[in-house]
């Protein structure tokens, strides 16, 4: 289960990128088996019919469905393997936790794109939410992953997460082989990036479950 932010236009690039992340891991196969990748966002009024036209967009594969209560999200969890959470973000993170203590068992993986950026006043209000919650929920994590171990290091991420065995960064798992070689095209590359990025979170989600 990945939960994906909406917050406004604030998040726009993380959603899109979480989205296509999660198309792109329901493409994999485990054992010639098919990979389930269910997503939700977190946020507030119905979806736009932009929003919904930005998931067909980026991932073809996604119904997006709009919008169901957290609580009722929350007690599906016990059905997916694991529960992924996208951020930054913005809204029931008290409930997130909460479910978090309460399964202690059941995986759980953040993921940190960026810092929050501060073109308004509104900006900093979701700067200071994920300056109070994402350290805890840091904590709870079993896993905290980044897309780049150095953008991370000089991130408020790497301030927030104090147990530093918790990250695990995409680029230093090591790939079968490179898809970077296949194509010089740059929306071929973008696009072979993030297949190795979605194979290299399922390494992760395999390595979790199996612990």
């Amino acid at each position: 289960m990945h939960i994906i932010p909406a917050a406004f236009d604030y998040f726009k690039d993380i959603e899109k990128e979480a989205f296509a992340l999660a198309d792109e891991i329901e493409r994999l196969e485990i054992a010639a088996e098919p990979v389930k990748s269910d997503t939700i966002t977190l946020q507030y009024g119905a979806p736009t019919r932009a929003e919904k036209s930005m998931v067909a967009a980026s991932a073809p594969g996604r119904e997006y469905q709009g919008q169901f209560p957290t609580v009722e999200i929350v007690n599906q969890f016990a059905d997916y393997d694991i529960v992924h959470l996208h951020t930054p973000f913005l809204g029931n993170a008290k409930i997130l936790m909460k479910w978090k203590k309460e399964n202690p068992g059941q995986p759980f993986v953040i993921t940190y794109y960026r810092d929050v950026l501060l073109p308004d006043l509104f900006a900093h209000i979701l700067k200071w939410y994920n300056a109070y919650y994402l350290p805890k929920l840091f904590n709870l994590a079993d896993t905290v992953v980044c897309f780049s171990l150095e953008d991370f290091n000089k991130s408020l991420g790497s301030k927030y997460l104090q147990d530093k065995d918790r990250l695990i960064s995409l680029e230093e798992i090591e790939e079968e082989r490179d898809e970077m070689d296949l194509t010089e095209d740059g929306d071929h590359v973008k696009l072979d990036k993030r297949k190795v990025a979605a194979t290299k979170l399922l390494q992760i989600y395999n390595f979790l479950l199996q612990v």
